[in-house]
């Protein structure tokens, strides 16, 4: 009997003194969180500062408040990402070059010798997209939407260009006369672009890889033509002159791409096909645009 209440007494005196000891380390964790909350918003009473994340990196821009004269600092860092959360990669910058092709069964690209041929390596696309939605499926597959604005130059070779004739878009002779030099001719045109795309991606070697696939509809919402010209002497100065002709040259209001993209990180190559013709059916030729060329992803 006496051994029992030995053991109790022994027990009671063990959970009373680990009660105060958890509550003492309790209090001593308290007092830490204190203490750095404290520094924290003296810290934060001393600066003023705007952070934002672009592709994997953190930034943020400091003001210091502790003298009149603001002093700025600024600071990179790695962002941590959730690899058990869905992220699709829409938003971003893009830069490419146009092109386009005829309705022939030989699939032939447009020629020299017709009046919409371009130079591809000015013919170029710049891409906006600003805002993204991820839907998860799985923890790496998933559905994008969003909102961008593409606009899309078309530079045409050898000084040709295009205007409205009866209901068609033709070729526009006026700058083809003897003693006129054109620099450049283009036609320009932007969209508002809204994608549906399904992507997979996953993680390799400590990076990111994905790659996406479906469609972007897209609004025209301008259009016109530019024209920088000389006329030489002795019909002229010799000055440049700019035309620029807004007009929607009877392309297509409307219009749905096809588009993939395939990427490592914040960068990657992306290929877009209309599956609308350029132009109005039987207002212009049977032209079908493409592009690719590469993207910063925000």
């Amino acid at each position: 009997m006496k051994a029992l209440k030995i053991i109790f007494i022994l027990l009671f005196v063990s959970a009373v003194s680990f009660g105060q000891d958890e509550d003492s380390e309790f209090k001593r964790l308290k007092k830490l969180e204190k203490l750095e909350n404290d520094s924290l918003n003296k810290l934060d009473k001393s600066r003023d500062t705007l952070s934002f994340r672009f592709g994997s990196k953190r930034y943020c821009i400091n003001r210091s408040l502790k003298s009149s004269n603001s002093k700025f600092s600024f600071s990179v860092g790695k962002d941590v990402k959730d690899w058990n959360r869905f992220r699709g990669h829409y938003a971003g910058i893009s830069l490419g070059f146009n092109n386009y092709f005829d309705n022939s069964s030989d699939f032939n690209f447009v020629d020299n010798d017709h009046f919409m041929s371009l130079r591809v390596e000015k013919s170029i696309e710049f891409r906006l997209n600003l805002f993204q939605t991820s839907h998860k499926i799985t923890n790496h597959f998933g559905i994008i939407t969003g909102l961008g604005m593409s606009v899309n130059n078309y530079r045409f070779e050898d000084g040709k260009s295009i205007r409205k004739l009866d209901g068609e878009t033709v070729l526009d002779p006026q700058y083809l006369q003897p003693g006129i030099s054109v620099k450049k001719s283009k036609l320009t045109l932007t969209y508002l672009d809204i994608p549906l795309l399904l992507e997979v991606n996953g993680k390799l070697a400590g990076s990111e890889w994905f790659m996406n696939a479906g469609v972007i509809g897209s609004m025209r919402i301008g259009s016109h033509t530019k024209t920088v010209y000389s006329v030489n002497p002795p019909l002229g100065d010799g000055n440049k002159n700019k035309v620029k002709n807004r007009s929607n040259f009877y392309t297509n209001k409307f219009k749905a791409s096809l588009y993939s993209q395939l990427g490592w990180n914040d960068w990657s190559l992306y290929m877009k096909l209309d599956l609308v013709p350029l132009f109005e059916n039987d207002r212009g030729p049977e032209l079908f645009p493409f592009s690719s060329g590469i993207q910063l992803c925000f």
